[in-house]
């Protein structure tokens, strides 16, 4: 991993993996995985039930603790 670099993780619980905090650390982009589980669970929601998630707000509440 060099600086510059665009670095993402699957892993969403612990919120700050290994891999992300190393990323950040050298200057990395570093996008967790958390993102990406809310969005698979979105899409789930509109196939299945035809409902569609307030992603906003389910960020909102996750990111700011």
């Amino acid at each position: 991993i060099t600086p510059g670099m665009a670095v993402a993780d699957v892993i969403y619980h612990p919120r700050e993996t290994q891999l992300i905090r190393y990323a950040k650390e050298r200057g990395c982009t570093a996008v967790p995985g958390l993102g990406m589980l809310i969005e698979q669970a979105a899409a789930g929601e509109a196939i299945w039930y035809g409902a569609q998630m307030p992603i906003d707000e389910i960020e909102r509440q996750l990111f700011s603790e």
